[in-house]
């Protein structure tokens, strides 16, 4: 993806748990342990990667 949509954050999806890391300063990272919000994230994650194959 082009630098302009570089948020700064990072997630991974890893079984039924998430991590939202921000890459600031000081890291923030968030740990989510929902399934539901892991499989969310990781069709968001597939229409991204699908997305930047035109960039």
């Amino acid at each position: 993806m082009p630098a302009i949509y570089n948020s700064g954050m990072t997630i991974n999806v890893y079984g039924k748990k998430s991590a939202l890391v921000l890459w600031s300063k000081h890291p923030i990272t968030i740990i989510l342990d929902n399934a539901e919000i892991s499989k969310n994230l990781k069709l968001y994650f597939e229409l991204s990667w699908s997305a930047s194959k035109n960039f």
